[in-house]
């Protein structure tokens, strides 16, 4: 029992309603994404929504500050979405886990108040 609570814990810690999906700058002005990670050619990854783009060079707002960064040191630029799927599975697996958690302690509680163990 405290394996599978261990291991809901760790699903719902590292799960996210959001992923990152890649886009093309030219396409920027159609998407305009609230929010972008962009991935630097030397491995940084930097998060944050765009300001403007100009003269090969996007403003980031970041969490602490605003960053200029050349559009010639981007490797990857990434959007982030909602994702329905993610959303849904997390809250089948979610709900599915506590339905058992329950049956199983009724279960075990009703046994013993009665004198019965269930295997």
């Amino acid at each position: 029992m405290k394996k599978i609570a261990c291991f809901l814990s760790i699903l719902l810690l590292f799960q996210s309603c959001y992923s990152y999906k890649t886009f093309d700058l030219k396409n920027y002005p159609q998407i305009k994404p609230k929010k972008v990670k962009i991935e630097l050619l030397d491995s940084k990854i930097i998060k944050g929504k765009i300001i403007n783009i100009e003269n090969e060079e996007i403003f980031l707002k970041t969490i602490s500050k605003t960053k200029n960064i050349s559009i010639s040191e981007i490797k990857k630029i990434k959007k982030r979405e909602f994702s329905l799927l993610k959303t849904s599975l997390l809250g089948g697996v979610i709900s599915i886990s506590l339905l058992f958690i329950v049956l199983n302690l009724l279960l075990k509680g009703v046994g013993n108040a009665i004198g019965v163990s269930f295997p």
